[in-house]
């Protein structure tokens, strides 16, 4: 079943209203419009030291002790989910360097193709009069239920535009979560067998996020008629 734009994008915005990561919005001052114009996207992207990893395998071989073990059950239990998890997230590293480069890259470029769909200006360096800095809160693979195989790329991204003069312009945060159906959805096992893949989604996952900031910005900057 599909659901309208409008829906998927409130879902995602009361998704990010219960994460504590997500910091305050800005919003745009009618009298600063004109320093929206010209953007350079900040080369460096932030992102998480830890990679968000939730394996199936882990969570079913660590059930039993976390049952039928009490506390101290639940505790080893967790450990070897984490134990399991750690390597997914240290496999899951080496795909991105591998298909991308790194991560920040597929959000740069995305973000910038967002804003020109969007009509705004981008510059590479002279002439800029404010910065979009591009921050990673959260990036790695979810399943869609628990127990499950399949999975989605996930990702909370923050958006900050900076005026010349330190003036924080404009911020918001926008994300895809598992559930998404304008996303693929694919096993671990599948991107072991085409690594490729996971740099398509990869990028893929990255644009539908950056349409929606993007979109948010316009929405702010274009006056009403």
């Amino acid at each position: 079943m599909s659901f309208p734009a409008p829906l998927l994008r409130l879902a995602g915005v009361l998704a990010l209203a219960l994460l504590a990561s997500c910091g305050n919005t800005v919003s745009v001052d009618s009298a600063r419009r004109a320093d929206v114009s010209k953007i350079r996207i900040e080369r460096q992207v932030a992102r998480p030291e830890k990679l968000m990893y939730t394996d199936a395998g882990a969570a079913a071989a660590s059930m039993p002790l976390a049952i039928t073990g009490g506390l101290v059950g639940g505790l080893a239990g967790g450990a070897i989910a984490e134990g399991m998890n750690a390597g997914n997230r240290n496999e899951l590293e080496r795909m991105i360097v591998g298909t991308v480069g790194e991560a920040g890259k597929p959000l740069r470029e995305a973000m910038a193709t967002a804003l020109k769909k969007k009509k705004f200006t981008t510059v590479t360096e002279a002439g800029a009069r404010s910065v979009l800095k591009l921050e990673y809160k959260k990036l790695g693979l979810m399943p869609l239920k628990p127990f499950s195989s399949e999975m989605q790329i996930t990702m909370e991204v923050e958006a900050t535009l900076t005026a010349n003069d330190g003036t924080v312009l404009w911020r918001s945060h926008e994300g895809s979560y598992p559930h998404n159906d304008q996303l693929p959805v694919r096993t671990m096992d599948e991107y072991r067998a085409q690594p490729a893949l996971f740099g398509k989604d990869l990028e893929a996952t990255c644009a539908w996020v950056s349409d929606l900031l993007a979109d948010y910005l316009k929405w702010e900057v274009v006056e009403e008629e």
